[in-house]
């Protein structure tokens, strides 16, 4: 299914300029944009991808991840086809990099509606939908068509995302978001040019945008062997977002081989030297999957007590955190307050805080 893009200013002579995403695409009768889901009919530019499923998942919350947002709950994953940058090691290369999917299975809002109705009867604990998997901001129109059903069947509405937007429609997405894991890749804007088929400036503008306008945030940043391995990289990262909050969550995750990237993972002890090194600046630093003691649990920000315990995807609160008046969370031992947002899956068996 094709609808109207948004974002398009109509040139004359059948040309279009697509003003959705940085790269600005001029679009002539017939053309595709870098995101390959935009093209030009007739000189109306339209949004092919609309609708048509990549990938639908019901998983935790904490695998997209997003370790601060209503932790031990559970999301409804929504993916579409298509991205407007392409790195090279991209792990979902075969639907990112590709058009519009036609042919693949179409889920719109009714259709959603009723697998939101059918999957809350199944999941108590479903809290939340999330578009995710390739970069759901190409497909912005049905963002927020299913955005505006999400909150009618009482979800929040999470994006993991490139961040890599124009200033107009990111300030207009972001009042229909509860929350938003954006990857931040690196600060060099030649590698983001080079390898990754973006620009940096962009992304750092669109966080410090999302974090001034409330939005809960975190972040996600990948080291990638040979291209974005340097510890002190991983900290300037970190370094700049404590500049915007101290209390965003960093996540890094372990990078893995694929699309066009040979190599080896990256070494687990060269996430934890990173990970150590962001915290000299941040209160939450996580690898996602680590057999590394500790690396995936929150620790009080004041004094160090740890507070929720993670394997895997189970989330576990230790007999230190305490739940205070407005369902905001504290520390037991400093009474320093924990930055989540929204209340734990209940119940859940507590763990010995030491």
């Amino acid at each position: 299914m094709a609808v109207p893009a948004l974002y398009q200013e109509p040139l004359g002579e059948g040309v279009v300029r697509c003003h959705l995403c940085p790269h600005q695409c001029l679009l002539r009768p017939g053309d595709e944009g870098l995101c390959r889901v935009r093209r030009n009919v007739d000189g109306v530019l339209l949004a092919e991808g609309y609708g048509r499923m990549a990938a639908v998942s019901v998983e935790p919350v904490e695998k997209k991840p997003f370790y601060h947002f209503h932790p031990g709950t559970w999301t409804l994953s929504l993916g579409t086809f298509g991205c407007n940058m392409s790195c090279n090691y991209c792990q979902n290369w075969t639907i990112s990099q590709r058009g519009s999917g036609e042919g693949e299975p179409f889920l719109g809002r009714q259709e959603v509606e009723a697998q939101i109705q059918e999957l809350k009867a199944r999941q108590p604990l479903l809290r939340s939908i999330v578009f995710t998997f390739t970069e759901p901001t190409v497909s912005i129109e049905y963002v927020r068509d299913v955005a505006a059903v999400a909150r009618e069947k009482g979800l929040f509405v999470l994006l993991k995302t490139n961040g890599f937007l124009s200033r107009q429609p990111w300030e207009e997405l972001l009042p229909l978001l509860d929350g938003a894991n954006i990857d931040l890749k690196g600060l060099r804007d030649e590698y983001y040019v080079r390898q990754l088929g973006g620009r940096v400036g962009p992304v750092m503008e669109n966080i410090a945008r999302a974090v001034e306008a409330g939005l809960h945030v975190e972040i996600t940043t990948l080291l990638v062997p040979g291209d974005f391995d340097r510890v002190e990289e991983v900290e300037a990262i970190a370094r700049w977002l404590a500049g915007l909050n101290r209390d965003l969550p960093l996540h890094l995750p372990r990078f893995y081989p694929d699309f066009q990237r040979g190599g080896a993972p990256a070494p687990w002890n060269l996430l934890d030297e990173a990970r150590k090194a962001a915290q000299e600046h941040l209160h939450h630093v996580y690898i996602p999957g680590s057999p590394l003691p500790a690396a995936g649990d929150t620790f009080c920000p004041g004094c160090g007590t740890p507070l929720l315990r993670r394997r895997g995807f189970r989330v576990e609160p230790t007999t230190f955190l305490e739940e205070v008046a407005g369902g905001s969370y504290r520390c037991g031992a400093c009474h320093a307050p924990l930055a989540l947002k929204g209340s734990l899956a209940s119940p859940i068996a507590r763990t010995p805080g030491l």
